[in-house]
């Protein structure tokens, strides 16, 4: 998203719009499925040799759940968007595509989850346990550390 300068009038320019998915870079991304147009709702401003960017990014992505393995939908962004860009002098135009990309990747949850009842998946037979229920035994103790509680050292 290119931003020319010398269009922001001195009490500021509103921009309500959005730019196509594949500033995101994602194509390549196994835990994302799809993802929708980023959206912006800004408000720019040249203050004392700086253009001041301020306001919301986000975009419609579909994650894989951490849990089931799932693909579900959620809205990834930042709310409280605000860059301060430093102007040389004569530069005529500012690309903000960067920073909105940052923005939404950022906004992503580290754990992603289809819900918080998610059930999650067997670690014995692998079945959605959010779909159908098996007849594994759950396991008992901490099966994190079952493996080196049987080395013989």
């Amino acid at each position: 998203m290119i931003i020319r300068l010398h269009e922001i009038p001195e009490k500021g320019l509103a921009l309500e719009d959005e730019e196509p998915a594949e500033i995101l870079e994602l194509e390549n991304a196994s835990e994302v499925a799809n993802a929708g147009p980023v959206h912006y709702d800004l408000f720019l401003q040249i203050v004392s040799g700086e253009l001041i960017v301020k306001g919301e990014v986000n975009a419609e992505l579909e994650l894989v759940c951490s849990r089931c393995g799932g693909f579900f939908s959620t809205n990834c962004g930042n709310s409280a968007f605000l860059r301060a860009y430093s102007l040389e002098p004569g530069s005529d135009m500012v690309d903000l595509t960067d920073d909105l990309r940052e923005a939404v990747l950022l906004g992503m949850p580290t754990f992603a989850v289809c819900s918080e009842d998610c059930e999650g998946r067997c670690p014995h037979c692998g079945i959605d346990l959010n779909k159908e229920s098996c007849e594994c035994e759950p396991p008992t103790g901490d099966i994190r550390w079952g493996a080196l509680d049987e080395l013989d050292l």
